[in-house]
């Protein structure tokens, strides 16, 4: 194994080895892919998902998307509730 760098650790390297490889492989398929062929394009979509995935590039949403905590409770409760009201007229049915 190639010692790594101070400032690479052994992760680095694999990470860095993985990148290459999908580097290779969508080289190898980019023709094929750009002249149409649907499952050399498939391949290349899948191996620029991959990269995305290993560089973090999906990140989460951001806070200012996030449901609100409080109005989620509110709404939670709100069904709870429809649903209790619902049971106890069905019970008064029986």
């Amino acid at each position: 194994m190639i010692k790594p760098a101070d400032d690479q650790s052994p992760t680095d390297d694999r990470l860095a080895a993985e990148l290459r490889t999908l580097r290779e492989l969508q080289a190898a398929l980019m023709d094929k892919a750009l002249a149409g062929e649907g499952p050399a394009a498939d391949r290349v979509l899948a191996i620029m998902d991959r990269r995305a995935k290993l560089l973090g590039l999906y990140s989460p949403r951001p806070e200012s998307d996030a449901p609100d905590p409080e109005e989620a409770k509110r709404r939670l409760l709100e069904k709870l509730h429809t649903m209790a009201e619902r049971t106890k007229g069905e019970e008064k049915k029986k």
